[in-house]
């Protein structure tokens, strides 16, 4: 993707430049929005990969800046990923400063070219089956057997209960994945002998949807209830689940959300999602300032408040 005339754009922070469509194949459209002075950060120029279609599908890709020094070049990667409907993905590329200095050879002419190998999940599939020398019958797969073990609960060792609703789990895996579950079970806990644990600090949608990711490494319904899940992957020390839930509503900021999110944010020990709102709150002040949500954070949590001037504060040196 070439994008002329850089260092003659003018914009502030959250303005973007967006690509043309591109397609990985049937009902596999992208595009890329290139923010000159940051989506979070104004020192850095960013990128969003954004995935347009209506389903969901699985990727993985690598995107970096061409350089006329080869060595330079420094590749960004997105680890493969489930892409719910207009979900984004946001990566840091380079300081402004870097970018823009003409010696440095990323501008050409100054035309600024973005390069990208996006590799959905079923063609990722079809290549390493046809590396393989083995049959598909053959090999291992621990998180098919993870799957099948959440699908069918065969040797379940343990009910977890949630809003009266309970499900068949294993101790094993549950202890694996998450140090909490680990540090419970190892405990003295009077529900241990009855084989039933009985969470109190969440609904049974929410706790299946944990327990999902636990066995599967995927969430169906996280556009849905993100906070939710934001607060049972940090009460449980689910870090990835915790990551994908801050990238989601990250992605559906708003002016009428940011002060909730901002929040909820704080109260999980969100501190990207923090960063993310405390720059997007600063960049729409004069909007958000008329909210009912943000005159319900500056009574009820002037902490916060105290935050959101030092994140400006910071974000001014920044650009000086």
């Amino acid at each position: 993707w070439l994008v002329e005339s850089f260092t003659l754009r003018r914009g502030a922070t959250g303005d973007y430049i967006e690509s043309d469509k591109f397609s990985t194949g049937v009902d596999c459209d992208w595009c890329w929005r290139l923010y000159p002075w940051g989506k979070t950060n104004a020192t850095i120029v960013q990128v969003e990969l954004v995935y347009i279609r209506d389903g969901t599908i699985s990727a993985t890709c690598q995107c970096w800046l061409a350089n006329e020094t080869p060595e330079k070049v420094e590749k960004k990667e997105i680890e493969i990923r489930k892409f719910l409907p207009t979900q984004v993905v946001l990566l840091n590329l380079l300081d402004g400063n870097q970018v823009r200095n003409v010696s440095l050879g990323y501008l050409a002419g100054d035309a600024l070219t973005l390069c990208c190998e996006l590799t959905t999940l079923k063609d990722y599939e079809t290549s390493v089956s046809w590396m393989r020398s083995e049959s598909p019958q053959d090999a291992f797969h621990e998180e098919e057997l993870y799957h099948r073990l959440w699908e069918c609960r065969d040797f379940s060792d343990l009910t977890v209960v949630a809003d009266g609703k309970k499900f068949e789990v294993h101790k094993a895996i549950l202890a694996t994945r998450s140090p909490v579950f680990n540090a419970m079970f190892k405990s003295n806990m009077k529900e241990m002998p009855e084989g039933e644990v009985h969470l109190e600090d969440m609904s049974a949608e929410v706790l299946q949807e944990m327990l999902s990711f636990i066995y599967t490494n995927m969430v169906s319904n996280i556009g849905s209830m993100a906070a939710d899940l934001l607060h049972a992957a940090d009460k449980y020390d689910l870090k990835k689940l915790k990551s994908m839930c801050e990238e989601e509503l990250c992605s559906n900021l708003s002016v009428e959300t940011v002060a909730d999110t901002l929040r909820v944010a704080d109260k999980f020990n969100a501190d990207y999602l923090k960063n993310v709102a405390l720059c997007y709150l600063n960049a729409h002040a004069v909007d958000v300032q008329e909210t009912h949500g943000f005159k319900a954070l500056v009574r009820e949590e002037p902490r916060l408040v105290q935050d959101l001037y030092d994140a400006l504060i910071k974000l001014s040196m920044a650009g000086k």
